[in-house]
């Protein structure tokens, strides 16, 4: 039974033969230049595979046979065509003659070979091909740090990855006079404009990789095939690491005038921040010396204004105490002759009152041993007490005084009421020292201003009973 795994894979995770054939379209200046070395151009394809590579032999003119094992794969060449054989790489190779072939090609079978096993191939190779004749192998690029960790191991009988500058020591080693390698299938970075990420240095190196050796032939038919190698023809690492180091600058670069741009700003801001706060401070200091200005001002005003007032406090209590003296001592002369007269007046009514009392009451003593009433003594003393009311109501000053006299004395005012029928000035103390209340004291003396207030508090009492 045919197993077609490897077929299915291919075509998968390989593309399509048209895609690989348009893939494998970068090696025709190569073969073309191989058409010069000898009349009879016989080429090797080992693990031919679907054949996409014999095709492209076959139409340029070659007599190309293809070697595999396996079966699904020969089975699409026998379908086109084309010349294959079921056989293993180093065997087809050793069953060639020395020098019997212009072209050795070998797609993605150096990765399924043991090291030793690939030493002999090449070693092969070089035995078979004619002078100027060429090796091609072409094999994943471990460069690619996608392929070289993951995509690599997707294909399950892949020993090891080749790193290219291994396989061209090889090459060269076994004896090969020239070796180029070729980076094949890089991405496009024009597209991009040049501007490279993480991300291409990651995915857009060169997948695949291949080494091309010329075996050495004489001066006069040499070939330079380093001539014949496209400019522009895939990414290697240290490429796009390059590129990607330069977009770093580029970017840091356009930072780096945004930073200045904003730093220059920034200090812009500071210098005007700075101004401004200069600008508070001074304004600040100023109203500080004018605070402590209006403060010293005040205080010289206050201490000013406080000693200005004392000084006119004190001439004006002065002048009020010079101008009450002075006042006091013109009343008490315009008014004191007077009150002294009126008291001297009083003093001797009062001993001519007693002195008549007296003589009364001495003649008829013996009459008046009794005060009943209605008694002569009770008669006489009403009639001498009508007397001096007389008298007395004819000069009203004098009855003002009287009656606070009255009021002063005590017992003279309890006799009134407890031995005569005469109410006259008793009644009348209430509405006299109503208006004795209305007596101006600031014209009395001292001593008559104390008489007159401790009969005015007589009175007082008097009507409180």
């Amino acid at each position: 039974m045919i197993d077609s795994f490897y077929r299915e894979f291919e075509d998968q995770f390989r593309g399509s033969r048209e895609l690989v054939k348009n893939r494998l379209a970068v090696y025709l200046p190569f073969i073309s230049c191989l058409k010069e070395i000898s009349d009879k151009n016989y080429a090797l394809d080992l693990g031919c595979g679907r054949g996409e590579w014999l095709e492209i032999l076959v139409e340029q003119g070659f007599i190309a046979k293809g070697a595999d094992l396996d079966e699904g794969m020969l089975i699409e060449c026998d379908r086109l065509g084309l010349s294959v054989e079921r056989q293993d790489a180093l065997a087809a190779l050793k069953a060639y003659a020395d020098e019997s072939l212009v072209l050795i090609s070998g797609f993605h079978i150096a990765e399924h070979l043991s090291f030793e096993v690939l030493r002999q191939l090449i070693v092969e190779a070089y035995r078979v091909l004619k002078p100027g004749g060429l090796l091609i192998l072409e094999t994943p690029n471990a460069e690619n740090v996608v392929v070289g960790s993951n995509l690599f191991y997707l294909d399950p009988t892949h020993h090891n990855p080749i790193p290219s500058a291994l396989l061209q020591f090889l090459v060269s080693h076994s004896g090969f006079h020239r070796t180029k390698i070729l980076r094949l299938q890089g991405a496009d970075l024009a597209a991009n404009g040049n501007q490279i990420s993480l991300a291409n240095v990651f995915y857009d190196v060169s997948p695949d990789y291949s080494v091309i050796a010329q075996k050495k032939m004489s001066i006069e038919n040499q070939l330079y095939i380093d001539e014949l190698v496209p400019q522009d023809l895939g990414n290697s690492l240290d490429f796009l690491l390059a590129k990607y180091e330069e977009s770093l600058n580029e970017k840091f670069g356009e930072i780096s005038a945004i930073k200045q741009a904003v730093i220059h700003e920034l200090m812009e801001e500071i210098h005007q921040v700075t101004h401004l706060k200069n600008t508070l401070i001074s304004k600040l200091e100023f109203i500080t010396f004018y605070e402590q200005g209006i403060d010293e001002l005040s205080k010289k005003l206050s201490g000013s204004y406080e000693q200005g007032i004392e000084e006119l406090d004190k001439k004006l209590s002065d002048s009020y105490q010079q101008r009450i003296t002075d006042l006091d001592r013109k009343l008490r002369e315009s008014h004191e002759p007077r009150i002294v007269e009126l008291e001297r007046k009083i003093s001797l009514l009062i001993a001519a009152q007693n002195k008549s009392l007296f003589k009364t009451i001495k003649v008829g003593m013996v009459a008046w041993s009794t005060f009943k009433p209605g008694s002569r003594p009770r008669r006489s003393i009403k009639l001498a007490l009508n007397s001096v009311r007389y008298f007395v109501e004819r000069h009203p000053k004098l009855r003002t005084l009287l009656l606070l006299v009255i009021k002063r004395i005590p017992k003279l005012d309890s006799f009134f009421k407890k031995y005569t029928t005469f109410r006259g000035p008793v009644r009348e103390v209430s509405s006299v020292s109503e208006n004795a209340r209305e007596v101006d004291t600031y014209i009395m003396t001292p001593k008559a201003k104390e008489i007159f207030l401790k009969m005015k508090e007589n009175i007082e009492n008097n009507k409180v009973r």
